[in-house]
């Protein structure tokens, strides 16, 4: 099962980690926080990462000190070794 966390880095406060079951609610997530703490247009910046082998998605930065929220893609239980 793939997952979506939206990690959330403000200077202000501490580093969160937001769990999605879809990509769509996690990049609206992302976007839809960083527009609403960006206080100058011109810091918004986002890009979607297609094929990233690191399991990059989508990243969107609100100011200009690199406060940002990325997606990353991950599968559930994917490196758990059966019979340890």
């Amino acid at each position: 099962m793939k997952l979506y966390t939206a990690i959330w880095s403000d200077r202000h406060s501490d580093t969160t980690a937001h769990v999605f079951s879809n990509y769509k609610e996690a990049a609206k997530f992302a976007k839809m926080t960083a527009e609403k703490y960006c206080k100058y247009p011109e810091d918004f910046k986002e890009k979607v990462y297609e094929n990233n082998t690191l399991g990059w998605a989508y990243s969107v930065t609100y100011s200009c000190e690199g406060d940002s929220i990325h997606v990353v893609e991950t599968t559930l239980d994917k490196d758990i070794v059966k019979g340890e």
